[in-house]
């Protein structure tokens, strides 16, 4: 990134010029040095100055205000732009605000608005109550008679009413008009008091609800769950049919979720049979255990998991003469891999796929002629593609 050469001006924002008598009332404001530092093309020191000069209110001033130092510096962070403000004074210690906005405009415009609103109060001296304003003339009237001094040795003129027959003529009965009272002094001025920073944050992303909730879902399947023996002709066909699933899921802040799993399939093959000889139906129970191992990447997420499948499967010959069907119980355990993506609103869209060691052997034989046409594979490969539902 490319930063211009920090920018050093003394400048006083102030429209009048030359020194201006105390009769007329002329403004001070306090002198300010700038230092400014920006990457290139982000605002100007110009910019920051006419910021505060349009927003710095100029007023009268009982004393001229120390030189105050404001250093500007900006820097991009991603899209976007942090602004920090320092103000020193002599025998005080410096402050510093940061702000952080979406453009450099922005936050140059900011930065001018906090520096107007702590060099106002060092150059505001509010008038008294009743007193005329700095530099206004007073309006000419009469003023109160006041008595010439006297002398100290002089003894003080007592005025005494003289009869009204006496011929002699009135004494001066007014009493000298007591001399005003001296003026009170000057309020001391106000402390400088900075604004408070105006930081704007951009909005983050949604943290997602956490805590145990239920779930629900329904899936397509497919799987190879009986091979065809030597010499025993095409065998069996792949399975494809369904199943519905209830659970309990784990969600957890940043991090894949646990769940837990109870769901029923039903695979026949009559739908995908090509040219074999042997029907068979599955019917199971499964139990999927996933601890919430895996990778997560927005709304998507991988994870690996834990299953075991027991149920039986029902296996019929249609090359003999007399069909007859056998029934065998089947227990297997696996992993499987299960990719989700979020959909909104608790819904999900889930691939997985999973491979399985039947833990039970069996063969299906026919008597005419005596042969194995099918037994159980040493894995069977199980994949399912549904949609779930978080309650």
């Amino acid at each position: 990134m490319l930063f211009g050469a920090a920018i050093s001006l003394l400048a006083l924002l102030a429209t009048g010029a030359g020194a201006a008598s105390p009769a007329t009332g002329a403004a001070r404001v306090p002198m300010m040095r700038v230092d400014f530092d920006a990457p290139a093309g982000c605002s100007s020191a110009d910019a920051f100055r006419r910021g505060v000069a349009l927003r710095l209110e100029r007023t009268a001033a009982t004393d001229a205000a120390p030189p105050v130092r404001i250093q500007v510096h900006l820097t991009r962070n991603g899209d976007r732009v942090v602004g920090e403000l320092r103000l020193s004074r002599e025998q005080a210690p410096p402050d510093t605000r940061a702000v952080e906005g979406a453009s450099c405009d922005e936050v140059v415009d900011v930065l001018a608005l906090t520096a107007a609103l702590a060099l106002q109060p060092a150059s505001r001296a509010p008038p008294r109550a009743g007193s005329p304003r700095a530099g206004a003339v007073p309006a000419a009237g009469p003023r109160p008679a006041t008595a010439p001094p006297r002398s100290a040795r002089e003894p003080p003129v007592v005025a005494s009413a003289a009869p009204p027959d006496s011929g002699a003529p009135p004494a001066d009965s007014a009493a000298p008009a007591p001399p005003p009272p001296p003026a009170p002094p000057p309020p001391p001025p106000d402390p400088i008091v900075l604004a408070p920073p105006i930081v704007t944050r951009a909005p983050g992303p949604a943290s997602p609800a956490t805590g145990t909730h239920l779930e629900i879902g329904a899936s397509a399947a497919f799987a190879r769950l009986l091979s065809s023996s030597a010499g025993s002709g095409p065998g069996p066909g792949p399975n494809l049919g369904g199943g519905v699933m209830l659970g309990v899921t784990h969600l957890r802040e940043d991090r894949i979720a646990r769940s837990l799993r109870l769901g029923w399939l039903y695979l026949p093959n009559d739908f995908l049979l090509a040219g074999g000889d042997v029907v068979d139906h599955w019917s199971a129970f499964t139990l999927t255990a996933c601890p919430g191992w895996g990778l997560r990447a927005g709304p998507l997420d991988a994870q690996l998991c834990a299953r075991g499948i027991g149920g039986w499967i029902t296996a019929t010959d249609r090359a003999v003469t007399n069909r007859r069907s056998a029934s065998r119980s089947w227990f297997s355990a696996g992993a499987l891999l299960r990719g989700a993506a979020a959909l909104g609103a608790g819904f999900a869209l889930e691939l997985e796929a999973g491979v399985d060691a039947p833990l039970v052997d069996h063969q299906f034989i026919i008597t005419t002629p005596l042969r194995t046409v099918a037994d159980t594979p040493p894995l069977s490969v199980l994949v399912g593609f549904g949609l779930s539902r978080r309650l």
